[in-house]
């Protein structure tokens, strides 16, 4: 997918990639505030600074092969990742996404609502 190919369109709601699909480009898809599903793909290899302003998006698989390249999934309040246990790259706890080893967070998500206060992340 081309840089911003697939960006400010707030008529989509789903999106299906092709399954021989491989790269998505710097914000290839973005700012598609009522898309609350993406149907990824095996084959995808990488993402360039993507999902962001997904608003409605819940959620969303990084497959085993996938390398996530800048910032993704920035203002994504509703979204839940998932990412295969097979995936050489990234695992997921907690809502935290970490390299395979845990030595580096690549991003937290935070799913509170605005009347709540005093919320602590543990890393360990």
């Amino acid at each position: 997918i081309a840089q911003e190919a697939i960006t400010n369109n707030p008529y989509l709601k789903k999106i299906v990639l092709n399954k021989e699909l491989e790269t998505i480009e710097l914000r290839g898809i973005a700012s598609c505030a009522n898309v609350t599903e993406i149907v990824m793909t095996d084959s995808l290899k990488s993402v360039n600074s993507a999902f962001s302003k997904m608003f409605m998006l819940e959620s969303l698989f990084i497959p085993k092969d996938c390398v996530l390249l800048g910032v993704n999934f920035m203002q994504c309040p509703k979204l839940i990742l998932s990412v295969d246990t097979a995936n050489s790259n990234y695992t997921l706890e907690n809502g935290v996404l970490f390299n395979k080893d845990k030595t580096t967070v690549i991003i937290v998500f935070f799913h509170i609502k605005h009347d709540q206060r005093n919320k602590t992340l543990f890393i360990f």
